[in-house]
């Protein structure tokens, strides 16, 4: 017996438009064309997120200025006469910022190389409701740690994340769906 096979086929359109007309979450993809057909008829397209790069995943460290030791750094970067008329202009430059540079290595704290925060696309107009209660439920355990308080906490929560998934499978549907030929792109990217 002979069963009927449907076979969908998926097709992505591809518009080439000017970047200032996409929003900066879009401009982060890079597009590329694999060699292998894979026993198709059609090059595969693979679509990379360049914000989540591996080459380059986080954020240099920088000096927490307030948490400075600055007692600390004002008897560490001594710098005397002798150090500027000793040598030519260019090795005194670098000896004075080597000194400056290992003073503030030492006195200064610096923040930890975290990973960049990515932008989520998503209606966030859909559940402000739900993200106040949560915070309220949020402040209601902190203030008073009971278990009762603990659970509500704990439940307003899952439904926001719920909420949120959901906004956010949403919004992508809407965006493919609204995409026709007739369209312009400032009426696709911009509503």
């Amino acid at each position: 017996m002979l069963k009927h096979i449907s076979i969908y086929q998926h097709e992505l359109f591809i518009q080439f438009i000017s970047p200032s007309a996409l929003h900066p979450y879009y401009l982060s993809f890079i597009l590329t064309v694999d060699n292998d057909l894979y026993n198709s008829d059609h090059f595969t397209l693979i679509l990379t997120d360049s914000l989540n790069n591996p080459t380059s995943p986080f954020s240099p460290p920088k000096y927490i200025l307030n948490a400075a030791y600055w007692e600390k750094f004002t008897s560490l970067a001594t710098i005397n006469s002798d150090i500027v008329k000793s040598a030519t202009i260019d090795e005194s430059l670098n000896h004075i910022v080597n000194i400056i540079m290992e003073a503030a290595d030492n006195s200064i704290p610096k923040t930890f190389g975290n990973r960049r925060k990515q932008n989520k696309l998503c209606g966030k107009d859909d559940f402000p409701h739900i993200y106040r209660k949560q915070r309220k439920d949020w402040y209601t355990f902190h203030r008073d740690p009971t278990i009762p308080n603990f659970i509500q906490f704990k439940k307003t929560r899952a439904e926001s994340r719920k909420i949120q998934r959901r906004s956010r499978i949403v919004s992508w549907q809407k965006f493919f769906s609204g995409i026709t030929f007739r369209m312009t792109t400032l009426a696709q990217y911009h509503p």
